[in-house]
């Protein structure tokens, strides 16, 4: 495969690409949080970095400030101390679809209970055997979203066939495990094309 081909391939995926922000609720902007702990400066920071730093702290909130730190807190932040949410307009590095809060400002996400966010994944796939081929078909049910009060259900059907040959057939469908990423998915389709 051509460089051109494997850039284009990129270059289509990666719109697929989504920010953690879907998952995480923003609580928005504040001035001050108070117990920030944990506060760590990274040229990639992001939504998804800053929470998982934050979850596996067993924290609940995330914190994001002048673009680049991430803290993390257990208290909740006082309604005396939220801001308008354009104070908040420092673009993360690491997605530049987020906002990691601002010069003295505050992007506070919740990430307690992620449970309630992500559930499982389940594969089911049906396979028949016709003159020493295989043909697979599998229907995938994506995860189910639950944030407060809102629910989402994804559906996809990923199917793979081959003629008659004696070489067994991968099945990419049969791949996805509970807890995979969408990066994960693509670089996987990726790599089969090479």
């Amino acid at each position: 495969m051509q460089i051109s081909q494997v850039l284009t391939t990129l270059a289509l995926a990666m719109p697929a690409l989504v920010s953690a922000s879907a998952l995480y609720p923003t609580m928005g902007c504040y001035s001050e949080v108070p117990d920030l702990k944990n506060d760590t400066t990274n040229i990639y920071n992001s939504y998804g970095l800053c929470a998982d730093q934050c979850r596996q702290g067993h924290y609940k909130f995330a914190v994001l400030s002048k673009g680049d730190h991430c803290g993390c807190s257990n208290a909740v932040p006082p309604p005396a101390n939220k801001v308008a949410d354009d104070q908040c307009k420092t673009t993360c590095p690491g997605y530049p679809g987020d906002m990691c809060g601002g010069k003295t400002t505050y992007s506070v996400l919740n990430v307690q209970d992620q449970s309630n966010f992500v559930s499982s994944m389940t594969v089911k796939a049906s396979a028949t055997t016709t003159a020493g081929g295989i043909v697979v078909a599998a229907s995938t049910p994506a995860s189910t979203a639950t944030a407060t009060n809102v629910e989402t259900t994804a559906m996809s059907s990923a199917s793979a066939s081959a003629s008659a040959s004696a070489t067994p057939t991968f099945n990419a469908a049969s791949s996805v495990r509970e807890g995979s990423s969408l990066a994960g998915v693509l670089f996987a389709g990726l790599a089969m094309l090479l």
